[in-house]
């Protein structure tokens, strides 16, 4: 792959890490806003089990969503090693090159096409 072509992935890598981060810090402040919001208002009255039930719902979603976008952090942190060891767009199953489309669709991608379809794993 040309060097152009690798800073192209590398910059994009990169704004997608900035945004994520972004998410996931905002995700954190809301989750300790919404506590102290919580713990103040079981101060002033019972809240029905259905609420309790509901706020409890929401706040496992949200942990599930911050789990997701941490492991896609560690993913694009990964690739960002790779492409610094000139090993970037090399698939980690079977050495060969992974092709331009994959990477464009999902630049943080470890596997080519053939070796996911075979269920290697690309860590």
């Amino acid at each position: 792959m040309e060097e152009k072509d690798v800073q192209f992935f590398k910059e994009q890598l990169l704004k997608m890490r900035e945004e994520i981060l972004k998410e996931v810090q905002g995700m954190g402040k809301d989750y300790l806003l919404n506590q102290n919001d919580e713990w103040a208002e079981i101060g002033k009255y019972t809240q029905h089990l259905a609420d309790i039930a509901s706020d409890n719902y929401e706040r496992e979603k949200d942990i599930g969503l911050a789990s997701r976008e941490t492991a896609l952090l560690r993913r694009i942190d990964k690739v960002l090693l790779r492409i610094e060891a000139g090993t970037f767009g090399i698939c980690q199953g079977c050495g060969k090159e992974i092709p331009r489309e994959r990477l464009d669709a999902i630049p943080y991608v470890l596997l080519c096409m053939d070796c996911k379809k075979a269920g290697k794993k690309g860590e």
